[in-house]
């Protein structure tokens, strides 16, 4: 399971068929989800929103050379932070006191539950390249689509997984 911070989402961070929740988090929420550790989506451009949520919140969270392309499976999360009342920089670098004291800000973590079966692809990212079925050895649950990525190796010889593997 990984977890992201960004402030936005977008609609190919998921699988074809992903099932997301997505709940409001307090400051204090957020503060301890990015604690855990988190990987940055954010750019050079989000610097000024960065701090200024350092400076207001106290949380931090670092700025990648490149900006990771972002694939929710299975047990993915994503936390979002949206402001409302920043003001666009176009001819300087940081916020004010008064600007970071008078904006909004807002935290979401939105987390993927479920990748439908029979979604066309891959149930953990629901990608259709090298797709092969795989069964429970026990029986019990399953078949499971798997694309080469997280294809099981199969126990028994025959395509088939512990459940537990799963």
């Amino acid at each position: 399971m990984k977890t992201f911070f960004g402030f936005a989402l977008a609609d190919s961070m998921f699988a074809k068929a992903a099932g997301i929740r997505r709940r409001s988090l307090t400051v204090e929420e957020a503060k301890a989800v990015v604690q855990q550790g988190v990987e940055s989506c954010c750019n050079a451009s989000h610097a000024a929103t960065i701090a200024a949520m350092r400076e207001r919140f106290g949380i931090d969270v670092p700025i990648p050379e490149a900006p990771p392309r972002v694939e929710l499976k299975l047990g993915d999360r994503l936390v979002v932070m949206g402001v409302r009342g920043l003001p666009r920089l176009t001819d300087r670098h940081e916020y004010s006191a008064e600007e970071i004291e008078g904006a909004t800000f807002a935290f979401s973590i939105y987390e993927v539950e479920s990748v439908a079966l029979g979604s066309g692809g891959c149930d953990v990212c629901g990608s259709d390249e090298g797709l092969r079925t795989v069964h429970c050895t026990r029986g019990c649950c399953g078949p499971f689509r798997r694309c080469w990525r997280h294809r099981l190796e199969a126990v028994d010889g025959r395509g088939s997984v512990r459940c537990s593997d799963i």
